[in-house]
């Protein structure tokens, strides 16, 4: 087959990567694109298609084009079942990214179902993953949208403990998850609760 496919579309990749990274999502997209007409063409099993398809997903959702995205993970997902089988950490990921699309787009009870499942997977393939406490801000934000306030603070919290026991306290990684709560707080008028996480997140931030 020769090198050119591969060089051209790994160039492609990190072209679209660098524009992903600075928010250029239209470029992104445009080069994401470009890349998987020459996967598909030339080197339709390479690993580099299923990663840029997942890419391209991620910048779908960023777009606010969530059919799309959905459309681009399922077919990620699908994919990776034929190729490394069910019950795989690309298997969570994927359950965990169409439970937020689905959540996005207001089907609840069905993200809140996709979400069990990835948490369950990651627990059952991994004890505890950072994947996992994502997965329980997820269902917190659904609680939290349904006004189940003593459920969502319960899950973000045992998101957060989460992803300290695994990470550190002084790790970057938490500073979403105490966002995310913080924001909640917020939104309960428990502003002293979420001053406090607000400046721990920015503390980790700015450590990076």
């Amino acid at each position: 087959m020769g090198t050119e496919p591969r060089d051209s579309v790994r160039c492609l990749d990190a072209a679209a990567g660098f524009y992903a990274s600075q928010r250029l999502f239209t470029q992104a997209e445009l080069l994401y694109v470009e890349s998987l007409t020459l996967y598909a063409a030339a080197l339709p099993d390479d690993q580099g298609r299923r990663d840029a398809v997942r890419s391209l997903a991620v910048v779908y959702v960023y777009e606010g084009r969530l059919k799309d995205a959905e459309r681009m993970f399922a077919d990620w997902r699908e994919d990776s079942k034929r190729r490394v089988g069910g019950e795989t950490p690309n298997e969570a990921y994927a359950l965990q990214s169409l439970a937020l699309l689905a959540g996005a787009q207001g089907r609840d009870a069905e993200a809140r179902g996709l979400y069990r499942r990835s948490i369950d997977l990651y627990k059952k393939l991994l004890s505890y993953h950072p994947g996992a406490s994502d997965g329980l801000a997820g269902l917190a934000a659904i609680a939290a949208r349904e006004k189940k306030d003593a459920e969502a603070e319960a899950l973000y919290e045992e998101s957060i403990a989460i992803k300290t026991k695994l990470l550190g306290p002084s790790h970057a990684y938490l500073a979403d998850g105490l966002s995310n709560y913080a924001a909640f707080l917020r939104s309960r008028r428990r502003n002293a609760q979420a001053v406090a996480l607000e400046t721990r997140a920015a503390a980790l931030r700015s450590a990076r």
